[in-house]
């Protein structure tokens, strides 16, 4: 909880939130651009950390480097191995 503060208190403007340009500093200097994986990837972990264990069925799904969530497939399924022929 102390990492979403910080964020708040030290990132957070009136039109989004800004990068710092250092972390030691004791009023913060903004670069004044808000990185596109700061909503794409950054809140959507912070969002599972505090979540509920079952907000997302993790035998279901399955997060890529980006923090976006995919759906396992059964290999079983036949639309799944029509697709996988494609690529053997």
């Amino acid at each position: 909880w102390h990492v979403v503060r910080s964020i708040e208190r030290s990132a957070r403007l009136t039109s989004g939130y800004s990068g710092i340009r250092s972390v030691q500093a004791e009023s913060p200097s903004y670069d004044n651009t808000q990185q596109t994986f700061f909503l794409a990837e950054t809140l959507k972990y912070l969002y599972l950390i505090f979540a509920d264990d079952d907000a997302l069925d993790l035998d279901k799904w399955v997060f890529n480097t980006e923090a976006h969530p995919l759906p396992v497939l059964d290999p079983s399924d036949n639309v799944v191995a029509s697709v996988m022929s494609d690529f053997v």
